[in-house]
């Protein structure tokens, strides 16, 4: 005879281990919004258009505003609040991809292969996927997350 077991249910890491993750977080976006903002007089990547200064500034809200969440989840990281900074990266992930839709700040016509298509269906990928976690984010919001933390 075989004893069924219940699945265990997956556990976060500890307060401690996520601090540090969005600590980190923190300083990866710090130094990425460092970076864009230099790009373009690097001339790196070799793709990159002058059209990148008309999406720099959401590329950099983005980046400010993920800086922002993460400190906020240092301090609580659980049910609503959780989801509502989920929902803002999110939101933001959505409006920078559809401005880099909308402006298309690359140039592959010097290379071997033209990347035009493939970006632009990781960039409908993206919007969609990042479409789908504004409407989780919102559910969450909405109905609470009660496995994080019975916040209903």
């Amino acid at each position: 005879m075989t004893i069924a077991q219940a699945p265990s249910a997956k556990r976060r890491p500890s307060a401690g281990v996520r601090r540090v993750g969005y600590l980190a977080a923190i300083a990866a976006n710090a130094v990425a919004l460092w970076a864009v903002h230099r790009l373009l007089v690097w001339g790196w990547p070799g793709f990159l258009t002058p059209a990148f200064e008309e999406v720099l500034p959401l590329v950099s809200a983005s980046l400010i505003v993920s800086m922002l969440v993460n400190a906020g989840f240092v301090v609580r990281d659980q049910g609503r609040v959780k989801a509502f900074g989920d929902l803002l990266n999110a939101a933001f992930g959505v409006a920078v991809s559809l401005r880099m839709w909308t402006v298309f700040p690359f140039d592959f016509t010097g290379y071997g292969t033209d990347w035009t298509l493939a970006v632009r269906i990781a960039l409908v990928v993206g919007i969609v996927a990042t479409s789908i976690a504004v409407v989780v984010g919102l559910v969450k919001i909405i109905a609470g997350d009660p496995a994080v933390d019975g916040s209903r």
